[in-house]
């Protein structure tokens, strides 16, 4: 892991992504078997995934693992040459 990042950075953004795309899969879903309010059965999947302890499980692990994370692509390697 890069010296300037720290575990909370790493279990914030992991942690917003892990939810939008629980928060945009439940509205697709529900969106896609006609449900009049797709935007409340994905919040209602947010609450029973926030109160079930798995959101707040994904944390954890997030921030447990975040000590060993390697930085792959550096600001040197980062533009992309075709030959």
């Amino acid at each position: 892991m890069n010296p300037g990042q720290d575990t909370t950075r790493v279990i914030v953004t992991d942690g917003l992504l892990h939810t939008a795309v629980l928060l945009l899969y439940g509205g697709l879903t529900a969106w896609a078997a006609g449900d009049e309010a797709p935007v409340d059965s994905a919040f209602v999947t947010g609450i029973f995934a926030l109160f079930s302890l798995q959101l707040p499980a994904a944390w954890s692990l997030s921030g447990w693992r975040s000590g060993s994370l390697q930085v792959v692509l550096t600001a040197a390697h980062s533009d992309v040459r075709t030959g």
